[in-house]
């Protein structure tokens, strides 16, 4: 583990010191413990995903083209026989 120095807030210390005492852990399991959970909230996860989707785009793109040109008009047509 690396030690860290970090400043917060006074709301921030008593909302901290809550948790030390309802879950009754030392202060530095429950800060990694919300740093995880925050990481993995966090937009940059959420942000792999769209780049997992844009690749999967980008692999649909690749693949020869066999579906009729008007599908996206005429889908009522393709999907119900409409």
């Amino acid at each position: 583990m690396l030690r860290t120095n970090l400043y917060l807030t006074e709301e921030q210390n008593r909302e901290i010191t809550r948790l030390v005492m309802v879950t009754k852990k030392p202060k530095a399991a429950v800060l990694r413990h919300l740093i995880v959970f925050g990481l993995k909230n966090s937009s940059l996860a959420r942000s792999n995903t769209a780049q997992a989707l844009l690749r999967l785009a980008g692999l649909a793109e690749a693949l020869p083209s066999r579906g009729p040109k008007d599908l996206s008009t005429n889908l009522d047509k393709y999907a119900w026989d409409e």
